[in-house]
């Protein structure tokens, strides 16, 4: 009996052995089977967007708060990344997937998230397809989600050409010194908002594009002298006031570089002869001057701002600065008096309509009512925060309260006194 039990324990415990044994051989197979299944799933988005990739590897770094994954793919495709994002009209982030090929072009976005109360994730994503780092596009009504979307997308670039060993175009360079070349060219998210204008007949083959901030504060062009690539600054009234290689290396007061900067100056008459015309028929819409002929424009120098004209008119000097209110360009004129009396404020040009958080026409407000008359008789050192303050309306205050600063600085520069 007991030879049987210990018969029974020994065979028992080799086909133990023998199964162990086999589960091992069986695991060492199906393991990297089943791992490979599991990463191929978690890839599924990032192979959505990178479609020719083969197999991701993890790149290693210290990223962004909103780049929270970047991997490389192997076969040489380019790179995926997963990020983050978060807008003014929901509490919920958005969250992305994005693609980048070794030219710097996008290949996809997918949201993989997406709460907003505007627009719908399909339009943003045609919106990057196929773009690079210089993407300007907006979809129309949701300039937020845009432009959260968009800021995203330029630290994703960031961090691509820090880890990708790619080097960035020149349009993207260029792109990043706008803020040099105007930094009062922003919209009312802090987005440079440009266009690019058709380059006018005649203009010197130096310059070989021409961008407009929406405003109309002046001109980014892109130069060439040479094989060096240049940024240039040229403010509303066609003066080059930046000048600087695509590394963002000054050139201003570089004699080398005059020839560029009369080309620049030379490629906007035309331009800014029709901005200007525009502007004066406006000031005379608005009673400002009783006739074109009346207004003599002032030579404002290389000063970039807000101020797009200043003109000699009877009984005094009128300043005109475009801004970005609430529903686009607000453009405002102070009428100064030779002693520096403002003798009259008028608004030339706004969006601000009815919107949907207040039952308000602020253009109706700025441009009529008592606004205007605030600032009879008023000057540059009177004119207080309370005095521009239109109740209930942060964007069309912010944006007089910019035409005014840089308006009050234009005063002071060409009348000789130091900046208060």
């Amino acid at each position: 009996m007991k030879n049987n039990s210990l018969k029974s324990i020994i065979v028992l415990s080799a086909i133990c052995l023998v199964v162990a044994l086999l589960l091992s051989a069986v695991n060492e197979v199906t393991a990297p089977l089943i791992a490979a299944a599991e990463q191929k799933a978690a890839d599924g988005a990032l192979l959505e967007v990178l479609p020719d990739a083969t197999e991701f590897e993890a790149v290693e770094g210290e990223f962004p708060a909103t780049v929270t994954e970047m991997k490389k793919d192997l076969g040489g495709s380019g790179f995926a990344f997963k990020l983050t994002a978060s807008s003014s009209y929901s509490q919920s982030p958005l969250s992305i997937v994005l693609g980048i090929d070794n030219e710097g072009k996008i290949t996809k976005m997918k949201i993989v998230n997406y709460a907003e109360t505007k627009g719908n994730a399909a339009d943003f994503e045609a919106l990057f397809a196929g773009k690079d780092a210089t993407m300007t596009d907006v979809v129309a009504g949701c300039t937020y989600t845009t432009n959260a979307l968009k800021d995203a997308v330029k630290i994703a670039y960031d961090v691509f050409y820090e880890f990708a060993d790619i080097e960035k175009s020149d349009e993207q360079k260029f792109q990043e010194l706008y803020t040099a070349m105007m930094p009062s060219g922003t919209d009312k998210t802090g987005s440079y908002a440009m266009t690019q204008i058709e380059l006018p007949e005649g203009v010197p083959a130096s310059i070989t594009a021409i961008y407009q901030p929406n405003t109309g504060i002046g001109y980014a062009m892109l130069g060439k002298s040479g094989e060096t690539m240049l940024a240039i600054g040229v403010n509303a009234y066609g003066k080059v006031n930046y000048l600087s290689d695509l590394d963002g290396n000054d050139l201003l007061a570089d004699a080398a570089y005059a020839q560029i900067i009369t080309d620049a100056e030379s490629a906007v008459p035309s331009i800014y002869t029709a901005n200007n015309d525009s502007v004066i028929a406006k000031m005379v819409e608005k009673g400002i001057i009783a006739s074109a002929a009346e207004a003599k424009t002032v030579d404002f120098g290389a000063v970039s701002n807000r101020v797009v004209a200043v003109y000699k008119v009877n009984g005094g000097t009128a300043y005109v600065a475009n801004s970005e209110g609430f529903g686009g360009v607000l453009s405002v004129c102070y009428v100064f008096a030779d002693n520096g009396a403002i003798v009259k404020y008028a608004t030339l040009n706004h969006s601000e309509q009815d919107n949907e958080y207040a039952e308000m026409d602020y253009g109706t407000v700025i441009g009529f009512n008592s606004y205007p008359e605030r600032f009879n008789g008023l000057t540059v050192d009177t004119i207080t925060d309370d005095t521009l303050l239109i109740a209930g309306s942060t964007f069309t205050t912010t944006a007089t309260k910019q035409c005014w600063n840089d308006i009050k600085a234009a005063y002071q520069i060409l009348n000789g006194e130091a900046a208060q």
